[in-house]
């Protein structure tokens, strides 16, 4: 028996493999999505790829983890929609005309009701919102943002005219524009249904108005959803029928079509 077979193997203490940024390597083990990405990203650094392509790697992961905030929101969203109570119209405004000596009123939602209602669904959902205001001449434009706790972000524009025909001074007026706007725009991001206050309970029982049909139009286009056999499934012969008590469920299921 020769000297190599009868002496023991020695046995040799490797170091750990190293990050020529950080020390010590962790190995991630190969998994779809972002953390496959992030492995890539990993091996590449140890591995001395040049600096170009480690930037191609950290795009790919940001757009991927874009694409699952994204995938999150909407889905979120839905849900949130297919939960939330209509909002009744409760409150009258009356405008009054200064130069013609006319006036008209109509039915609202205040801004603290609509905060109200969408509260409870829409904050366990991580949901959050906030307005920005511009001033373009004599139109006020703003932006309502709905944030999500995943990064993800979805903004609405409403321009609203500061009534200078009013009775009011100008203060006033701009008040009045920003108030409004700010209803429009988060009604408008959110896809919220607006109804008149019914004496027996029954909300939702009217029709959607024209911003919701095109939001519909919009979404059957995206989704390349059958129009005749939607409009079959709601009962109604078109868009413009839709029920106000029918749109949550009718916007979830445009949405649980974008994601099969």
């Amino acid at each position: 028996m020769s000297r190599a077979e009868t002496l023991p193997l020695e046995r040799v203490a490797l170091p750990p493999p190293t990050d020529i940024l950080s020390g010590p390597l962790t190995i991630i083990p190969a998994t779809t999505g972002p953390g496959a990405v992030l492995a890539l990203m990993t091996q590449a650094l140890a591995s001395g790829i040049p600096v170009e392509s480690i930037r191609e790697i950290a795009a790919l992961y940001r757009e991927e983890q874009d694409r699952a905030a994204a995938r999150e929101f909407a889905s979120a969203l839905a849900e949130f929609q297919a939960n939330v109570a209509a909002v009744p119209r409760t409150s009258t405004a009356t405008i009054v005309s200064e130069q013609k000596g006319t006036k008209f009123s109509y039915k609202y939602a205040e801004l603290d009701q609509i905060a109200e209602t969408v509260g409870k669904d829409l904050h366990p959902l991580g949901f959050s919102f906030a307005w920005d205001t511009e001033m373009t001449e004599k139109v006020m434009i703003v932006t309502c943002t709905l944030f999500h706790r995943n990064g993800h972000s979805k903004s609405a524009k409403f321009p609203c005219p500061v009534d200078s025909a009013s009775r009011m001074n100008v203060q006033q007026q701009h008040a009045a524009a920003l108030t409004y706007a700010k209803r429009q725009s988060l009604v408008q991001v959110l896809g919220l249904v607006m109804t008149e206050p019914d004496p027996d309970g029954m909300q939702g029982v009217g029709t959607i108005g024209p911003h919701q049909e095109s939001l519909l139009a919009a979404l059957l286009d995206e989704v390349g959803a059958d129009k005749i056999k939607f409009l079959r499934w709601l009962g109604v012969e078109s868009l413009s029928a839709v029920r106000e008590s029918d749109y949550p469920r009718a916007i979830n299921a445009l949405e649980q079509k974008r994601k099969s």
